[in-house]
């Protein structure tokens, strides 16, 4: 909100918060809400997944999560459906562990979720 001065509040904010945040220049945009899901959108690609967790135990390191599963993402040269699921993966299992980020959140971890 501080940056777009859109309130996320639905998924249609979300979305365009997004693209506010993508015309601005910046190439990849990931969101998320635990009520809401996550978003991650490029230039040319939006991919939405909802929170599929009974519970959400916490938020802390989602952040932390997605930025390093993204970092991961582009230097193994993944298209952007294959890191919008790994950066999807990481952070819903961060929010399944009171710890800051899923401990073990690995290649061989996000891997599994590209089959």
């Amino acid at each position: 909100q501080a940056i777009t001065n859109i309130t996320i509040n639905n998924r249609q904010t979300e979305k365009q918060s997004a693209d506010q945040l993508i015309s601005m220049g910046i190439s990849n945009v990931f969101i998320y809400d635990s009520r809401i899901g996550f978003l991650y959108q490029t230039q040319s690609d939006s991919f939405y997944f909802p929170i599929t967790l009974d519970k959400v135990l916490n938020t802390n390191g989602v952040g932390a999560a997605a930025l390093a599963t993204i970092v991961y993402a582009r230097r193994s040269k993944l298209n952007a459906a294959q890191t919008a699921r790994i950066t999807q993966a990481a952070a819903q299992s961060t929010m399944s562990t009171y710890l800051n980020v899923v401990n073990n959140l690995t290649p061989n971890f996000l891997e599994r979720y590209l089959q």
